[in-house]
């Protein structure tokens, strides 16, 4: 009987110590639950947040790209300008040359017919004088 008795203090004790950490147990889980669930809110705020800069880097890296494209295009634009420039310059030079030997010609022939009509008048000066003289 006192075997039982003790038995059953000692079964008392170690239910009542079963119990005891049991319950501690339960509050460690609901602290460590809520921990756990502080974490994953922090996560899911960190992992959000770098969603934004990602998307941010791409607008921006976008952004490059476009500029990027707008240089290359006004580049080749310029380089384009530069070459029709040099050939537009090429071309006024030897319109110039051009212009330069037309009016050579024009004066060489200007200065022909002043001396043609020089002569001329000579000429109708020394008939008009004969022509008076007779």
């Amino acid at each position: 009987m006192f075997k039982d008795w003790f038995n059953s203090l000692r079964a008392d004790d170690v239910n009542s110590d079963i119990e005891e950490e049991n319950r501690q147990l339960r509050k460690k889980n609901k602290y460590s639950k809520k921990e756990i669930d502080n974490i994953n809110a922090e996560k899911n705020e960190l992992a959000r947040k770098y969603i934004e800069i990602l998307e941010e880097k791409s607008e921006k890296f976008n952004d490059y790209i476009k500029y990027q494209d707008l240089y290359g295009e006004a580049y080749a634009t310029i380089k384009a300008q530069k070459k029709e420039i040099a050939e537009l310059k090429e071309e006024i030079r030897e319109l110039d040359d051009e212009i330069t030997r037309l009016n050579s010609i024009i004066e060489r022939k200007n200065d022909k017919i002043k001396r043609e009509v020089k002569k001329n008048e000579e000429i109708l000066s020394r008939l008009e004088e004969e022509k008076d003289g007779e």
